[in-house]
């Protein structure tokens, strides 16, 4: 039986999500930015697939909430916003509180499910993890780069429904028990060159391959895997991505092999892109998601008297950076120089 979606943030990710299920007839309603409304109105969505183009013509787009909700009565609410605009997202949705059945959240790092259930409830609240890569091409246009699945955890019953709705639009879908392992492995698997290619201007291929960076990128993954460890929570596979035998290999090989092992194998996975730390802020945007990420370790390694340096580092040094207390080309091709801020 079809069910009827709000997606918020037309994004690659909101794009990609709300435009499959739209294709296999679930009726899906967008809410994106004034400036954007009219451009996807009149174009249509459009995913790229290898070998296929897929358009949806007359998508339903509104920029404002309250009017999605005066016509119409949703089964659930996908938010695809970055973890930075969440706060805005709650106030515009909490009016609607009563008629909102499900809160399904993608953002990357952690703490944007704890903000929904204070407000909504946490039965409300479904954790989402999406490992496909997806890349927006123009607007309401986007190409699935790497297609690998996506992960759901709630107490939340409707999860299995929508896990089903998920699986046959094509998402690979997996149900995970335990919604922190699920996101504390997610953001474990987006630390890797993610902070540290932004500050420096070089590709996660570069990061990798200098062996004093590949040391630090290590050391930040080990800092985060101290911090589950201590909260008790788990690292788990994720969907095409085995991050448990990754984590075990840094756990347990020296640098030196691990780097002429994993190093390959994390600069295929990410090689020449730039990640979405580097994008935000040469973009000039006064947000960064890296505080739901190396600040999240940061601040949990507080509470649990666990050093952190290097999420310590990288989160204060991208955090200066994005507020213009650091120039964004200071460290531009010079690792030695970020190092010694460590050593």
């Amino acid at each position: 039986m079809p069910m009827k979606f709000l997606v918020i943030g037309t994004g690659a990710i909101g794009i990609y999500l709300g435009g499959n299920l739209a294709l296999n007839h679930h009726n899906v309603v967008f809410i994106a930015r004034k400036g954007s409304v009219n451009a996807i109105k009149k174009a249509g969505l459009e995913i790229c697939k290898k070998k296929e183009k897929i358009h949806q013509p007359f998508p339903s787009v509104f920029s404002n909430i309250k009017e999605a909700f005066g016509k119409n009565n949703f089964d659930a609410v996908i938010i695809t916003v970055k973890a930075y605009d969440v706060d805005q997202v709650i106030v515009q949705l909490k009016p609607f509180i009563c008629e909102i059945k499900a809160l399904v959240c993608f953002q990357n790092g952690v703490g944007t499910e704890e903000k929904f259930g204070c407000v909504f409830g946490k039965q409300k609240v479904i954790s989402g993890i999406i490992t496909s890569s997806v890349s927006r091409l123009s607007v309401g246009s986007v190409r699935l780069e790497k297609d690998r699945g996506m992960g759901l955890s709630s107490i939340n019953k409707v999860v299995f429904d929508l896990i089903d709705v998920f699986n046959d639009a094509g998402f690979k879908t997996k149900y995970y028990e335990k919604a922190q392992d699920l996101k504390w492995s997610k953001l474990v698997s987006n630390l890797f060159a993610n902070a540290s290619s932004a500050i420096l201007e070089m590709t996660p291929k570069e990061i990798f391959s200098n062996p004093r960076l590949f040391e630090l990128e290590m050391a930040q993954i080990k800092e985060a895997m101290q911090v589950m460890k201590s909260r008790g929570w788990n690292i788990v596979n994720l969907p095409g991505i085995p991050l448990k035998l990754l984590t075990r290999m840094i756990e347990s090989l020296p640098v030196e092999l691990n780097q002429a092992i994993l190093g390959k194998i994390l600069a295929s996975g990410r090689g020449e892109k730039m990640p979405s730390f580097y994008i935000d802020l040469v973009r000039g945007s006064l947000k960064n998601e890296v505080e739901y990420l190396n600040g999240a370790v940061v601040q949990e390694g507080e509470k649990l008297n666990i050093p952190t340096p290097v999420n310590r580092l990288y989160n204060q040094v991208l955090t200066e950076m994005i507020h213009g207390n650091r120039n964004i080309g200071e460290f531009r091709h010079n690792p030695d120089k970020l190092i010694d801020l460590i050593s």
